[in-house]
């Protein structure tokens, strides 16, 4: 078995991860490890996998839906509340804002990390927590994210359910303190490091 860090993201992020458009992936917590696997949350809109069927406007493949009745109808595989692909981790890079500008630093070889990550800098600085006063000026204060840089997608022929992976637990015995290895019964609100079967 091997540790590795299991993320909780939304369709709408997910979908663009798996179709190649989202290579970067922003974080306001670091956490440590070279492989993500992507857990869909259960939040609509579906995600869901056309396969090789004809569907209405688009030719199969993994997209977005709200019509469960449409997705069943085609038989269509939903993705939501399921693990479904993982990846390495190239590198991280850390995003500095403070009252006048903001920074980032990873060496990133004229990488656009808007572009990258599928979000404008406004999006970057609501979700990483930097507000703007009255009259324009930015909050005293000095935030952070991190920015994971994904390589070597592979999306799951089987998409995972949660008890498919293990959580790490300690028993206490009188000779010593144990690992024990438990399927994880609830998802991550962001992430959390679990163990798989390699």
């Amino acid at each position: 078995m091997k540790e590795v860090i299991l993320m909780s993201i939304r369709p709408e992020w997910l979908v663009k991860i798996l179709n190649g458009e989202k290579t970067i992936e922003i974080r306001k917590t670091l956490a440590k490890g070279d492989e993500i696997w992507f857990y869909c949350a259960k939040a609509k809109p579906y995600l869901a996998d056309f396969g090789d069927n004809e569907y209405p406007y688009k030719s199969g493949g993994i997209c977005l839906d709200y019509d469960l009745h449409n997705i069943e109808g085609h038989g269509a595989e939903i993705f939501n509340g399921k693990i479904v692909a993982k990846c390495k981790v190239d590198k991280v890079g850390k995003i500095f804002f403070n009252l006048t500008h903001w920074r980032y630093e990873v060496g990133a070889n004229g990488i656009d990390l808007s572009i990258a990550s599928c979000l404008s800098t406004e999006q970057i600085k609501k979700y990483l927590g930097i507000e703007q006063r009255r009259k324009g000026k930015p909050k005293l204060q000095s935030n952070k994210g991190y920015a994971y840089h994904l390589k070597d997608l592979v999306i799951f022929d089987e998409p995972k359910e949660l008890g498919e992976v293990s959580k790490e637990e300690y028993a206490v015995m009188p000779n010593g303190v144990f690992p024990s290895y438990e399927p994880l019964t609830k998802a991550p609100a962001s992430f959390q490091y679990v163990w798989v079967k390699e």
